[in-house]
């Protein structure tokens, strides 16, 4: 299956990046032998565990939706390292195993050391403005993917099997999904805050790119069956179709004349005919009708410009140990 599942889950997330229109959710981590809150100071997190428990990002995550925690673990002969700690940001541990996980966002590759401690640095904000999904909202999201990628019919076993064949558990895929939401919330309200188009900036983006209608066509079709007389069969009248959306086999009445009728097209019912209505051709479209895209475009463009300096500056704000060499797991 290699990553198709993991990749259908990042495409279905670009297509709907508002899913839950910025919801809030509270976040606890329910931890051992007490709970441990967000409210506390982000770099205490990690002292607030017990000594022997490391708790990684990946980790915490999986915490506030129920899920364990793990531990580095030495194995008994020759005390193989099996997990270590190879960062800390602000006190949080990125362990090497947050390294070697199939990312949602990259369609199934690994992150880099530096992109988890991004990645750390984003939801840390994002925890730090009550911007985390709740159990619900996050149930609600992989729902909504499953619905879309034609999924439904999966149990719960058969849909952990093909996680599993992509390198992850359902709780992973959880945790990473809950990360993504929480940031992507996090993004959009700074974006909202700050990322701001004025009407003049619309205005010169319309006149310096030009945008043009597609060409397209009003027509109407019937099907006349083996017994029936073609005079007798009434026209049913289509939508206007843009000529991008034609079917090849329907490109031809883009050479049609207006009223002219198409060859008859052999079907499983018998004949059918095509008639052009009438044509549109291409022009140029209006500043009302470019308005939106153009807008769109611009947040766009200050959107990148602006998270890239935001990164940055988080970064310069932040704690970032970087620890020992990194050792191979096995």
């Amino acid at each position: 299956m290699g990553k198709k599942l993991i990749a259908s889950i990042f495409i279905f997330g670009l297509l709907f990046t508002n899913v839950f229109g910025g919801k809030r959710g509270k976040v606890s981590l329910k931890g051992s032998p007490k709970q441990i809150s967000v409210k506390k100071p982000l770099h205490k997190l990690s002292q607030a565990v017990p000594e022997q428990e490391v708790v990684s990002e990946q980790e915490a995550t999986q915490a506030q939706f129920g899920a364990h925690r793990g531990r580095i673990v030495l194995s008994s002969a020759g005390r193989k390292v099996l997990d270590k700690i190879v960062a800390r940001v602000n006190g949080v541990n990125i362990l090497l195993s947050d390294l070697n996980q199939p990312r949602i966002e990259k369609g199934g590759e690994f992150f880099s050391i530096e992109e988890v401690i991004d990645n750390e640095i984003l939801f840390q904000k994002a925890a730090q403005r009550k911007l985390i999904p709740t159990k619900l909202d996050l149930e609600k999201y992989i729902i909504s993917w499953k619905e879309a990628s034609q999924l439904m019919h999966l149990s719960e076993e058969e849909f952990e099997k093909r996680l599993r064949a992509d390198g992850l558990t359902g709780k992973k895929y959880r945790n990473q999904l809950a990360r993504i939401l929480a940031i992507r919330n996090l993004r959009q309200l700074e974006v909202s805050e700050r990322v701001v188009v004025t009407p003049s900036e619309v205005e010169d983006y319309y006149a310096a790119n030009p945008e043009y209608t597609d060409n397209r066509y009003l027509l109407k079709t019937k099907i006349v069956g083996s017994s029936e007389k073609e005079k007798d069969v009434k026209w049913m009248e289509l939508d206007w179709i843009d000529e991008s959306d034609l079917a090849k086999k329907f490109y031809f009445v883009t050479s049609l004349k207006e009223g002219e009728i198409s060859q008859p097209l052999r079907v499983e019912q018998g004949k059918q005919f095509i008639k052009l209505v009438k044509r549109e051709n291409s022009r140029l479209k209006t500043l009302t009708e470019s308005w939106g895209g153009a807008e769109k475009k611009l947040q766009e463009i200050k959107m990148k410009k602006f998270e890239k300096g935001y990164v940055s500056n988080l970064r310069k704000e932040a704690s970032v140990v970087y620890l020992d060499k990194m050792p191979m797991l096995g």
